[in-house]
């Protein structure tokens, strides 16, 4: 499984160098359902094949059908839900590059998200309240790519909705999941990866040097956690008779 992971990485770098050097929504669309593919089976490996199943489930349907019911609620930033804006006759969704693109995406963050969440606990050494640490560290971090933010303009609307409908599931995804600590690291590292990538491809793309910073911030406070890691893990072994 490991070798087979690695293989289907590789090709999400080559369409993600692709889709960077020539924007397309073809090549977009595969990288971002490869990063799809390898966050759940990262997700399978972690938590298991049950609670990966709830997890797919979880963040596959819910954030959608979430935001419909709260826009049917006409709430201030939940008028328009991603389904009504994807739908061309009532909720008859036409299956495009771009609809599949913005289907595949949502649950990728949020399963990458979480993942990077569980790495900042264990980097700040969160032991009491960690299900609320990582609910709201999971729900900024997937909240953070709807910000926009340039020299012009600040736009928060579409971060602030998401950030809610990230707290009411990741509530109901942490309550339902536990995480396997043997697991391979490699598993619970590649999700990160995942994440920081896309986030950089999406404003990359897009030249937003702001928005470049932050992930340049997030990259910095992952290697932090990696090398504290390693360090940990060094002493521990020094320690062992």
């Amino acid at each position: 499984m490991k070798n087979f992971l690695i293989l289907i990485f590789i090709f999400f770098l080559v369409f993600l160098l692709i889709a960077f050097l020539a924007p397309d929504s073809m090549f977009i669309f595969f990288y971002i359902y490869l990063a799809l593919v390898i966050a759940l089976i990262c997700a399978f490996a972690y938590l298991g094949w049950f609670h990966g199943l709830l997890i797919l489930i979880i963040y596959t349907l819910l954030p959608f059908l979430l935001e419909y019911l709260l826009s049917l609620l006409r709430l201030p930033i939940f008028e328009n839900s991603t389904i009504i804006y994807l739908s061309t006759h009532n909720l008859n969704l036409p299956i495009t590059t771009t609809n599949l693109i913005i289907i595949f995406n949502i649950p990728t963050l949020f399963i990458c998200s979480l993942f990077f969440s569980q790495k900042l606990k264990l980097l700040f050494n969160i032991k009491k309240y960690p299900k609320t640490f990582l609910i709201i560290a999971a729900s900024l971090l997937l909240a953070l790519n709807f910000l926009n933010i340039s020299l012009q303009k600040f736009i928060y609307g579409d971060a602030i909705k998401w950030l809610v409908i990230a707290l009411l599931i990741n509530l109901l995804a942490l309550k339902l999941i536990k995480f396997k600590i043997e697991t391979m690291e490699f598993y619970k590292e590649l999700p990160i990866i995942l994440y920081l990538l896309v986030y950089s491809f999406n404003f990359a793309v897009s030249g937003n040097y702001i928005f470049l910073l932050i992930a340049a911030v997030l990259l910095i406070i992952y290697l932090i956690a990696l090398y504290n890691e390693h360090q940990y893990k060094k002493i521990s072994q020094e320690l062992q008779p």
